[in-house]
């Protein structure tokens, strides 16, 4: 686990809270952060997850290890739904 994040850390991290503020990305976020996001959307990509519903569902299924990866709560459908809606996609370029 260890070594999956401090991969995860090494492509998000470098520029993500530049690019996030730079884009406004986390105005209107209560609690669901940008980060969290990024790992649930990576969460579906290498899950193959083809709904909110597994992707919530795997992410709860760990959330004690989601805490080492800083999300300290699996997220809702809800919230997903609404950052995947509602935030600019503009700073994810540019971290990745």
């Amino acid at each position: 686990m260890q070594h999956f994040l401090a991969g995860i850390e090494a492509v998000f991290a470098r520029d993500s809270k530049k690019a996030v503020k730079e884009h406004k990305a986390e105005r209107h976020a209560r609690g669901f952060t940008s980060w969290g996001q990024f790992l649930a959307m990576l969460f579906c990509h290498l899950g193959r997850a083809h709904s909110l519903r597994e992707i919530c569902g795997g992410l709860a299924c760990c959330e004690g290890q989601l805490k080492h990866l800083g999300v300290p709560v699996a997220p809702k459908r809800s919230s997903v739904a609404y950052a995947n809606e509602s935030r600019p996609w503009e700073p994810l370029p540019d971290c990745v």
